[in-house]
């Protein structure tokens, strides 16, 4: 099960075709394994959660965009954002790329 798979990072290993800039990097501090380091901590989901995706910038956004959305049409958007609004512009990414394509034109 893919369930199976989180936390596992004795499964991760270091690619053999990288640059001399990232093939020196240690990434062995960041792929310790959660347990090692809490072993009363859980490795994924074990309660709901309301994410309040409704309540999200990205709305927001998105309806202002509208017109660049439909046709193109250049958009200017002033808001306010904060650290609190951490994944902002991630719905409206996936709206550009559905409309447009990778390109994002």
């Amino acid at each position: 099960r893919f369930r199976d798979l989180i936390g596992r990072t004795d499964l991760l290993y270091t690619r053999d075709d990288l640059n001399y800039k990232t093939k020196s990097l240690d990434l062995s501090p960041l792929l310790v394994a959660g347990k090692d380091l809490n072993p009363n901590a859980v490795q994924f989901n074990i309660m709901e959660q309301d994410h309040e995706l409704e309540a999200v910038l990205d709305h927001t956004l998105i309806a202002k965009s509208a017109p660049a959305l439909k046709d193109g049409t250049p958009v200017h958007i002033a808001l306010e954002c904060s650290n609190l609004n951490r994944s902002t512009g991630t719905l409206l990414s996936s709206r550009i790329a559905k409309r447009y394509g990778a390109s994002g034109r």
